[in-house]
């Protein structure tokens, strides 16, 4: 029944101070041992107004903040509680809930259904106000494992209509959402969402046939092509918006192309890009299905960060002979194929010598390449 705070960091051969291409965390299994605990429990928490004292769910099934705010032995204790979110910010944050749901954290997967096993801080609002009381009729059914998941961090991109309506101003018509990740098919299956058509404009990413609302798709790693489909049009000035965020591969460019007026406009995948453009119903082009599209290209690699090189002569080892050791370490590691490594005798012409497969990791690696 006592809370604690523990902080798996994984692998202590990555900077916890540089998150991002370079952080990666490695799976860590918790499990609980002990007594199952039954029947209503009571905790002794600090003393003073506004003190601070830390609980816990002792059950093996969810309990319901609500529930256990409205038994009248809790009225010393305030109306919301921190929880711990490992999804806020790089490394985890607290939020607070309110036994009404409230929370002061929009994004945040927290409710007031507190799960198995997980500890929460109360906040006195009187200077003494007794013991804290969990009852077996505090339990719910409702279970919450997001709170322990991450979120999945993955390309997304949202595609946003926008016209300006002479009352209300800037207004959305409809939007559509791309998800990238190599869990997902390249086909369509049930992680596409189909669209529901508006009265009306409406918008959908069109594939195979099928109009989706979101759209799911392996990590892009060559040209790809997202097909945007419009209908039920006025004659009318709009905008489109797009915000990316920021998890695309750094090389990959996208471009917005408009068949009617024959222009390509960059797309910003990290942050916001809104571009205006007019639609005529007296115009077919105007106003075709297909007029947008957009294109995904893998741009240039980007220039790897050389971090060290050394050469240096090995003894015989076993069945290998004497030989040159070449190591070497490199950082932005992005659109790597292979490292080619090449000899001279005159340190003028330099040959071929030997080929290493760049690894799949992203961000810094370690090399290291043998000439007997």
């Amino acid at each position: 029944r006592t809370g604690y705070l523990i902080f798996i960091r994984g692998n202590r051969s990555y900077d916890l101070d540089q998150p991002g291409p370079t952080f990666n965390s490695t799976n860590t299994t918790l499990r609980a041992k002990g007594t199952v605990l039954t029947g209503d429990q009571s905790f002794t928490p600090l003393t003073g107004v506004n003190t601070n004292s830390l609980a816990t769910n002792p059950y093996v099934s969810p309990l319901d903040w609500a529930k256990v705010y409205a038994n009248p032995a809790n009225s010393g204790f305030a109306s919301y509680i921190q929880l711990w979110d490992a999804n806020v910010g790089t490394r985890g944050g607290y939020v607070s809930i309110y036994n009404n749901g409230i929370s002061s954290n929009f994004s945040s997967a927290i409710t007031t259904e507190i799960q198995s096993g997980e500890a929460f801080f109360l906040t006195n609002s009187v200077s003494s106000p007794g013991n804290f009381i969990v009852r077996e009729q505090d339990k719910s059914a409702t279970s919450n494992l997001q709170v322990y998941d991450p979120l999945v961090q993955q390309p997304q991109l949202f595609t946003s209509l926008y016209f300006y309506d002479s009352e209300h101003g800037r207004r959305i018509a409809d939007g559509t959402h791309a998800l990238y990740d190599d869990t997902y098919s390249a086909g369509i299956d049930d992680n596409d969402a189909d669209q529901f058509s508006n009265m009306d404009e409406d918008i959908a990413l069109l594939r195979n046939g099928h109009k989706l609302s979101i759209e799911t798709r392996p990590l892009i790693v060559a040209s790809d092509t997202l097909f945007l489909f419009m209908q039920r049009m006025k004659t009318l000035g709009y905008e489109w918006q797009f915000n990316g965020n920021g998890l695309f591969d750094p090389s990959i460019t996208a471009v917005l192309v408009d068949n009617y007026m024959s222009t390509q406009t960059p797309i910003d995948l990290t942050n916001q890009t809104v571009i205006p453009f007019n639609v005529d119903l007296t115009i077919a082009g105007s106003q075709a299905t297909n007029r947008f599209y957009i294109v995904f290209n893998p741009g240039n690699p980007l220039p790897v960060t050389l971090n060290s090189i050394r050469a240096y002569s090995v003894p015989p080892s076993g069945a290998r002979g004497p030989g040159i050791n070449v190591d070497w370490s490199v950082n932005q590691q992005f659109n790597r194929d292979r490292y080619e490594v090449e000899k001279s005798i005159t340190g003028a012409n330099f040959s071929h010598a030997g080929t290493v497969v760049a690894t799949a990791t992203t961000g810094a690696a370690n090399y290291s390449w043998f000439d007997a």
